[in-house]
């Protein structure tokens, strides 16, 4: 699909400010006020109009042929691209005009974004009859919107089909809390006494859902512009 076709059926876009963000890990507590939704209005040759990126009811300060990171998420499929500030149209709606990028990078093919990432989580084994186990402290391989990773002593049995639950910190200002169940058990690559657990989210909330994507989100805005792999 060329650039102007993922562009033709987007959802929607979002930017980052990379004067602002490029340095602050996605762990600040600032991190859910640094993406700014907008839509594009129309595609030009060589150009884009899109409605003036905004969040929490304020508008992304215009910094002209300065580069922007954006998102462009058509479907299940997430597109990164840099762009840069042409022009402001205030007729017959304010909007921008920035220019059509170079490279249009896809980041991502599934559902929902995975990230390969340590932190710390809380597990809960629900057992059958309701009952709720000990809370058990461990770190994550990786997370996504539908779900995540986590390594867990072999010792202790967690079947497919089990039910979790779980809470998973975000910097210091969000907890996830979720419930789901256990879809994959594997040997940890690097641990020979602990498994890979891999489990689907069940329940949780849109908002937890729509936090934990921004997270990785901008985990992979950060690697991408260290150059590290995302």
């Amino acid at each position: 699909m060329d650039h102007k076709g993922i562009f033709r059926v987007l959802q929607k876009i979002h930017f980052i400010d990379t004067d602002i963000d490029a340095d602050i890990d996605a762990d600040s507590e600032n991190y859910q006020t640094r993406i700014y939704s907008s839509h594009i209005e129309d595609i030009k040759e060589k150009s884009l109009l899109v409605a003036v990126p905004y969040s929490q009811g304020h508008y992304l300060p215009r910094r002209y042929l300065k580069e922007y990171n954006v998102r462009v998420t058509p479907g299940p499929c997430v597109y990164i691209f840099n762009t840069k500030l042409l022009a402001f149209i205030s007729d017959p709606i304010p909007m921008w005009e920035i220019s059509m990028p170079q490279e249009v990078k896809r980041i991502q093919t599934r559902g929902y974004a995975r990230l390969d990432i340590t932190l710390m989580i809380d597990v809960t084994i629900i057992q059958p009859d309701g009952g709720i186990d000990e809370k058990i402290a461990t770190f994550t391989r990786d997370i996504s919107g539908s779900g995540l990773g986590f390594s867990l002593d072999k010792d202790r049995a967690v079947p497919l089909g089990t039910k979790l639950k779980i809470m998973l910190p975000l910097g210091e200002i969000h907890v996830i809390r979720a419930e789901g169940e256990v879809i994959r058990v594997i040997p940890h690559d690097l641990n020979p006494e602990k498994n890979v657990i891999g489990l689907k989210f069940t329940k949780i909330a849109n908002a937890d859902r729509e936090c934990l994507s921004k997270f990785i989100f901008r985990k992979q805005i950060v690697r991408r512009n260290k150059g590290q792999k995302i």
